[in-house]
C-alpha cells in the first residue's frame, strides 16, 4: 500500500513543478516597455528634410509621398491610379492631388521657392478672390 500512495504523491508533485517553474519565470522578467513614438515635430522635420535634402529628384517624389501619406491627402497619376491612399473614407474625394503635382511640389521646395500666405492671397485678390468673404472661393 506504500508504493500505491507514493505514484500519486509524485505525481503530484511533478505537476505542482511544471505549473510552478513557469510562474517562476514570469515574476522575475518585467515585461519590457514600449519605445514612445516619436512627436509630431520630430516626423514633420524629418518629412521636410526628406523633400528638402533629398539628392535626386526620385528621393525628393518619394519624400512627398511620405508627406501626403502622413497628412492622409491622396495622390493619383493622370490616369486614376492611386499612389497614395487615404486611411479616411471620404478623404480622397475632397483632397487629392496628382503625383506630376507632387514632382513640382517636391523641386520648389528643394529649390527654396516658396510662398507665404501673404503671397498667395495677395495673388488671389488680384486674381479677383478677395479672402475677406466679400466674394467667396469658387466651388466645383
Amino acid at each position: 500500500m506504500g508504493s500505491f500512495l507514493r505514484v500519486p504523491v509524485a505525481a503530484l508533485a511533478l505537476l505542482a513543478l511544471l505549473v510552478a517553474l513557469p510562474m517562476a519565470g514570469e515574476a522575475k522578467t518585467k515585461p519590457k516597455a514600449k519605445p514612445k513614438p516619436p512627436t509630431e515635430a520630430v516626423v514633420a522635420k524629418k518629412l521636410v528634410t526628406a523633400v528638402v535634402s533629398g539628392k535626386t529628384a526620385a528621393t525628393r517624389y518619394q519624400g512627398m509621398v511620405a508627406f501626403m501619406r502622413a497628412l492622409h491627402i491622396g495622390v493619383v497619376t493622370p490616369a486614376g491610379k492611386p499612389v497614395v491612399t487615404s486611411p479616411e473614407p471620404n478623404a480622397a474625394r475632397l483632397a487629392e492631388l496628382y503625383d506630376f503635382e507632387l514632382r513640382g511640389l517636391a523641386g520648389q521646395l528643394h529649390r527654396k521657392q516658396t510662398t507665404t500666405f501673404d503671397e498667395l492671397a495677395a495673388a488671389l485678390k488680384k486674381g479677383g478672390i478677395d479672402l475677406d468673404g466679400s466674394r467667396p472661393l469658387p466651388t466645383s
